[in-house]
């Protein structure tokens, strides 16, 4: 049997790293378009 301070600790994890992942792409995002728009000027 799982415990739910197991199971908390868990999900609090994968929240963290899909929040940490979702940031990085975000940021690489910006910095990519912010490339972009550089070359367009």
């Amino acid at each position: 049997m799982i415990s739910n301070k197991f199971m908390n600790r868990l999900g609090m994890a994968m929240r963290n790293e899909v929040v940490g992942n979702s940031a990085k792409w975000l940021g690489i995002h910006t910095l990519q378009k912010r490339e972009e728009n550089k070359h367009e000027e």
